[in-house]
């Protein structure tokens, strides 16, 4: 009787645990900021539709085929995931707004450095509305 109910346990506990699936998700650009200034999004320059897949049990948040977890500090939130990345070239910052799924990446490269002071040029903030994949 032991053996039978550790059995009918230990398979309910093996059912019972659920994976969680990726969430994937297409974004389309809406605009693209530079300098304060609104401009269209050029499909020459920046493909209107982009992947992004993120799983948070498994700290998995992949932007256009890279995880950008490695290299980064990644924060999973209720309402929000964001990713943070500087090195002595440029500046990321992502996020992705979890409620009405809009996506945001902002990139400033480093231009130079006069006299102690670093300078970057104008920051590049690019706008996504996405829409979950279904069927995939």
């Amino acid at each position: 009787m032991k053996h039978t109910l550790a059995l009918v346990l230990m398979v309910f506990g093996l059912v019972g645990c659920a994976v969680e699936e990726d969430t994937r998700l297409i974004c389309d650009c809406d605009y693209e900021e530079v300098a304060d200034t609104e401009l269209k999004c050029f499909r020459e320059i920046n493909p209107f539709s982009k992947s992004l897949v993120f799983n948070e049990s498994k700290k998995k948040f992949t932007w256009v085929g890279f995880n950008l977890r490695e290299g980064g500090t990644l924060i999973f939130e209720d309402d929000k995931i964001t990713f943070q990345y500087q090195d002595v070239n440029q500046q990321i910052y992502k996020l992705f707004d979890r409620v009405n799924l809009r996506f945001k990446e902002r990139h400033q490269l480093f231009e130079k450095e006069v006299q102690g002071t670093s300078y970057y040029n104008n920051p590049r903030t690019i706008h996504y509305q996405c829409r979950i994949v279904e069927g995939v």
